[in-house]
């Protein structure tokens, strides 16, 4: 017995609801001792496979293949399974249905997840406000300093002192 189903707004028979995959993904990371662990699980997006009975007179295969073109998202309903939203046609295939006034299409549609994207505004120290740069200043080149090439062991100190303090000459210190 064919069930009612509705793709946006288009009405159908489904004459066989081929499979609903519905998965999830569970990223597994190894531990030091080898053994795995999970800490997060991925839901995937449902995708189904629909036979259905389209009438000639109503021009359903005619929607059908306007609604794959314009890769429009809409809601798919089935009594039996639920309701999705989100879905969109990722295929199409028309066959003769075994009678003159009627059309047999395959469909595959596939549900398309939708992310919610802030953006958000993080002032750092370093960064100065605006009303602690002065006016009409243009960026100018660092000073140069002048440094020994090598360390010089100075009087009363010992190598790793002045080896310490070269160090800190040539890094700002």
């Amino acid at each position: 017995m064919p069930e009612k189903i509705l793709l946006g707004d288009i009405e159908l028979e489904a004459v066989q609801i081929v499979n609903l995959t519905e998965k999830a993904t569970i990223p597994q990371h190894k531990v030091e001792k080898q053994f795995s662990i999970a800490d997060h699980i991925i839901l995937e997006p449902a995708e189904f496979s629909l036979d259905v009975i389209c009438k000639r007179d109503s021009y359903e295969h005619e929607r059908l293949k306007q609604l794959y073109e314009s890769k429009q998202l809409v809601t798919f309903h089935s009594d039996l399974l639920g309701t999705y939203d989100n879905m969109v046609i990722e295929s199409l295939d028309f066959q003769q249905g075994g009678s003159v006034n009627a059309l047999r299409a395959s469909i595959r549609i596939r549900q398309i997840l939708i992310a919610e994207s802030k953006t958000i505004t993080i002032e750092l120290p370093i960064t100065p406000a605006t009303s602690e740069v002065p006016t009409n200043t243009t960026a100018r080149d660092p000073e140069e300093k002048s440094t020994n090439n090598e360390p010089q062991k100075e009087e009363n100190k010992s190598w790793l002192d002045s080896i310490v303090e070269w160090l800190g000459g040539l890094f700002g210190g």
